[in-house]
């Protein structure tokens, strides 16, 4: 639960192990804890397929290889989107919607 935790409240680098995380795959490692968390849902028809991971990694792993990744607009864009998907996972009143 701390991993959830940590991601409810914006601070996922704090649970991820020393090491691993550095200035270039920030926004990666939290794009996948956002599919991680999704992934932990209780109900089974709320999780994603394990198609549908492994194909939303491989997007994660393709734009960061992407020369256009680094422009401002584009970065922007990201963070709306992670922003909507992390949403998704937490309904209004702050509660897991995998619970």
């Amino acid at each position: 639960m701390h991993f959830l935790s940590c991601l409810k409240q914006d601070r996922i680098f704090e649970a991820i192990q020393v090491g691993i995380l550095n200035d270039e795959n920030k926004k990666e490692i939290k794009e996948v804890a956002i599919l991680a968390a999704r992934c932990l849902r209780l109900r089974g028809d709320e999780r994603p397929s394990m198609k549908e991971v492994a194909m939303e990694l491989d997007g994660i792993r393709l734009i960061e290889m992407h020369p256009w990744n680094e422009t401002e607009q584009n970065f922007e864009e990201g963070q709306r989107l992670l922003h909507e998907a992390f949403s998704s996972i937490f309904n209004e009143s702050g509660d897991h919607s995998y619970i």
